[in-house]
């Protein structure tokens, strides 16, 4: 079911031509996608981070790359560090 489609605006700009109703289209579009966005950016600044451990499991199961480079260079330099200091 389409939400738009319901009020009587739309469907008169819609019903005006085949070029207005692409228009309004893309009109959709993009109100969908800035209302996914800002839907996730508030989700994501109201929940609670990860801890660490968490993270560093998923790390090491999927080695996701890009952002995630700095995070898996700490994480490997501080895995050396503690196995040298298991070493003695």
């Amino acid at each position: 079911m389409r939400l738009l489609p319901m009020f009587k605006f739309w469907r008169s700009r819609v019903e005006a031509g085949e070029i207005q109703a692409q228009n309004m289209q893309i009109l959709q579009t993009l109100l969908t996608m800035v209302l996914g966005t800002l839907v996730w950016v508030i989700v994501t600044l109201c929940t609670r981070p990860e801890d660490m451990e968490t993270l560093k499991e998923f790390y090491l199961r999927a080695r996701p790359m890009g952002y995630w480079r700095s995070y898996g260079v700490s994480l490997e330099m501080s895995m050396r560090k503690n196995s040298r200091s298991s070493d003695f």
